[in-house]
């Protein structure tokens, strides 16, 4: 099975679940590497949110969107909607860990995104959606 994430990016997700359980006072509990959501959010009634992680290697001022994939976003609303708790979306920049809820999308643009030079398949492009930093909140400044 080929390996998507580094040591280092667990190591960030780690960081992110912490800095997510001392601002919602919550227990937070990682997913399967294969879950189609990273986290869920649990508080003391119960089930607070899912939530996805996008981990960034730029600031949160380096540009004005950060990229959520459509698929990403489906089931975060899938997750959410089946056991009543918020869908948040979470972007680790090198500056600070920022949340949006991804409940409403009206300012989000759909947008095309490929991370390859050549494409060899169709799965190496994807719709996302570009999430302005301005809708998101901060949670922790680094």
């Amino acid at each position: 099975m080929p390996e998507f994430e580094s040591e280092e990016d667990r190591a960030a997700q780690a960081e992110v679940a912490g800095i997510m359980e001392r601002v919602y006072d919550c227990d937070v509990v990682t997913m399967g590497r294969l879950s189609e959501v990273d986290f869920m959010l649990f508080c003391e009634t119960g089930l607070l949110a899912v939530a996805e992680m996008k981990g960034r290697k730029n600031a949160s001022t380096r540009y004005p969107t950060v990229y959520m994939s459509v698929r990403k976003w489906d089931a975060l609303d899938r997750w959410s909607r089946a056991m009543c708790c918020q869908p948040l979306f979470v972007a680790r920049f090198t500056d600070g860990v920022m949340v949006a809820r991804v409940d409403d999308t009206t300012r989000w643009r759909v947008t095309h995104f490929t991370n390859r030079k050549i494409i060899r398949c169709k799965s190496d492009q994807e719709p996302v959606f570009e999430v302005p930093i301005a809708d998101m909140r901060l949670l922790h400044r680094f």
